[in-house]
């Protein structure tokens, strides 16, 4: 049954800062899922970002080791687009990244 919504998921992709953070990042968003991203610079989460709607993409500057921190963030994307169909860890491999984050 298709989605009642633009976009089908919301992903939750923390340490996205990365070079491999950014291609996933930009392989979701690109893909149609709206998309939440953490990483602990600014200027790694305006690379990501960059070219996509406020609707669609929310960046959070956070280290996501810390657990108060990691809660926040998923307080913040929760109250942003409601829930979480998915949480990403991009620095671990796939399929291993699609584990709970806590």
């Amino acid at each position: 049954m298709p989605s009642a919504t633009p976009y089908p998921e919301v992903v939750l992709l923390v340490d996205a800062g990365t070079d491999e953070g950014y291609r996933r990042a930009r392989t979701l968003l690109q893909s149609g899922h709206r998309v939440a991203v953490t990483a602990r610079q600014v200027t790694q989460l305006t690379r990501i970002i960059h070219g996509f709607p406020s609707s669609q993409v929310f960046a959070i500057a956070a280290d996501t080791s810390d657990p108060a921190q990691l809660d926040r963030v998923i307080e913040r994307v929760q109250q942003r687009f409601g829930h979480t169909d998915a949480q990403i860890n991009a620095l671990v491999d796939l399929p291993a990244a699609f584990r709970p984050l806590r």
